[in-house]
C-alpha cells in the first residue's frame, strides 16, 4: 500500500473515531443504523424507518442463506439480518472502530478496504447499503463480487449530475464518489451481474436528513460536531437548504442482481 492510501486510512480511521459511541447512539438510535429509512407514514422515529429500509430487502434475502454486509458499519443491518431473520452473515467495514463496535455485539466482523477486498468463501448474497458511493472502482468491486457472491442487494445514493460525483460538503475530501443510476447498471452488466431490479426509492432522503441534523443540534447545539458527525451536519445543512432538489437530483437506488 502507498503512502497516500496509508494517510487517507489514517484519517479515515479518525473521521470514523470520534465522537464516542453514545453520542452516535444519541444521533443514529441505539442500533446505530447509518443509512436511509424508509417513512412510509410519515411520523416514524429515525430507527423504525432504517428498520423499515432493511426489512424491505429481506425479499432478496431468504431466511438461511449466507450474506456478507460490504461496508457494514456499526453493524445495525447485519445484526437485523443474523438476529431477527435467520441468515448466516459476516461485515466488513474499513473502520476499526466500527468492526471492534460490531465484535462486540458477537457480529463476525473485519476491517478491510472494498477496494481490494477479495472474497475467500462463497456467499448466496452480497449486501450493499449506503457503501458503494464511498468506492472509486465500482465495477472493480463489482467484479470481485461476482466472483463469490450468487446475488447482490444494493442501496446507493446517486446522482444525475456527474459535476456533483465529488461531493463539496464531504470530509475528507474526496470521500464520496457519486455516478448517474444508469452508470452504476452498466458497471454490474460489465461484471457480469444480470440486474433483475432497480428503483429509485423517493420520499426517503430528505427525512432522513432532518432526522440525522435535529440529532446532531441536539447534542452539540450550535457547535460544530468532531469528525464525521461535523461532516454530515454540513452535509445536513447544505442539502435540506436545497429543498427537494438535493434529492431529486442525488435518488437513492435499489438493486438486486443475480
Amino acid at each position: 500500500m502507498d503512502t497516500s492510501w496509508n494517510k487517507y486510512f489514517e484519517e479515515l480511521e479518525a473521521f470514523y473515531a470520534h465522537p464516542d459511541i453514545a453520542t452516535w447512539k444519541a444521533v443514529l438510535g441505539t442500533e446505530l443504523h447509518y443509512h436511509f429509512g424508509f417513512f412510509p407514514e410519515g411520523d416514524e422515529s429515525l430507527q423504525q424507518a432504517c428498520r423499515l429500509a432493511v426489512e424491505s430487502l429481506y425479499r432478496w434475502l431468504p431466511k438461511g442463506n449466507s450474506v456478507l454486509d460490504a461496508g457494514c458499519g456499526w453493524g445495525g443491518p447485519l445484526n437485523m439480518l443474523v438476529n431477527e431473520h435467520g441468515m448466516t452473515g459476516s461485515g466488513v467495514t474499513i473502520s476499526e472502530h466500527q468492526a471492534t463496535y460490531c465484535r462486540s455485539l458477537g457480529l463476525n466482523v473485519e476491517r478491510a478496504n472494498l477496494e481490494s477486498y477479495k472474497l475467500t468463501k462463497h456467499v448466496d448474497a452480497v449486501l450493499l447499503i449506503g457503501s458503494v458511493e464511498h468506492i472509486r472502482q465500482k465495477r472493480t468491486l463489482f467484479k470481485t463480487l461476482r466472483s463469490g457472491a450468487s446475488s447482490l442487494v444494493m442501496h446507493i445514493t446517486c446522482t444525475t449530475n456527474l459535476l456533483h460525483a465529488v461531493h463539496p460538503q464531504m470530509v475528507p475530501p474526496g470521500y464520496m464518489f457519486f455516478e448517474t443510476p444508469e452508470m452504476i447498471v452498466r458497471h454490474l452488466k460489465a461484471a457480469g451481474w444480470n440486474v433483475k431490479f432497480a428503483v429509485d426509492q423517493d420520499a426517503c432522503i430528505q427525512p432522513t436528513l432532518r432526522h440525522w441534523l435535529n440529532g446532531i443540534i441536539r447534542q452539540y447545539g450550535d457547535q460544530m460536531p468532531p469528525g464525521h458527525l461535523g461532516a454530515l451536519k454540513k452535509l445536513c445543512e447544505y442539502a435540506l437548504g436545497q429543498g427537494t432538489a438535493w434529492e431529486k437530483a442525488n435518488p437513492l437506488l435499489e438493486v438486486y442482481a443475480e
